[in-house]
């Protein structure tokens, strides 16, 4: 047996790996599910450290992601689907309750979404991480970071994907599988 022991996992046996495993911890106030895949039943030593160093910095990933996220509420970048964080935000944008009695009316799709509006803020400030996704096995889809407002408010999540080195390759917008 070659053992491992991976934070929030536990040990691991790299020689005989289940191809799914899951954890929860709390992370910024939120309940976050963890999720290991494998898609063979062995890895090397080093793919594990990657994923143990992307784990002991999960709090770190998830700030750089989230200040992504609101940074990019108009933009257009290459590691982003066209317009996928504004296509959340605009998604959300109904009438929202300001104060007691009062509600702000939704911008358009035309318009450039201010992110300092009232509306866009509590949006954004909404927005959390909810799973990370491990591939250990994958160089480029190497940790995936789903982003909601609330899974049971919307069917929508922001996912950010990392490659090994922690870096993000991708924003994109897609419904959530439950």
């Amino acid at each position: 047996m070659s053992s491992y022991i991976l934070p929030h996992f536990g040990v691991l046996d790299l020689k005989s790996l289940q191809e799914h495993s899951e954890a929860q911890i709390v992370l910024a106030g939120h309940r976050v599910q963890l999720d290991l895949n494998f898609a063979s039943t062995a890895i090397r030593t080093t793919r594990m450290e990657i994923a143990k160093n992307i784990l002991k910095h999960l709090e770190e990933h998830n700030t750089a992601n989230l200040l992504t996220i609101r940074s990019s509420v108009n933009a257009e970048s290459s590691l982003e689907e066209p317009g996928a964080v504004r296509a959340y935000i605009e998604h959300h944008l109904e009438p929202m309750p300001l104060n007691e009695g009062e509600w702000e009316e939704p911008g358009t799709v035309t318009d450039e979404i201010n992110p300092q509006s009232q509306m866009v803020s509590q949006i954004l400030s909404k927005i959390h991480l909810f799973r990370v996704r491990l591939y250990p096995e994958s160089e480029d889809l190497f940790a995936v970071f789903d982003y909601s407002i609330g899974r049971y408010l919307s069917e929508y999540v922001l996912v950010l994907t990392l490659n090994e080195e922690g870096a993000l390759e991708s924003i994109a917008l897609e419904r959530s599988d439950g």
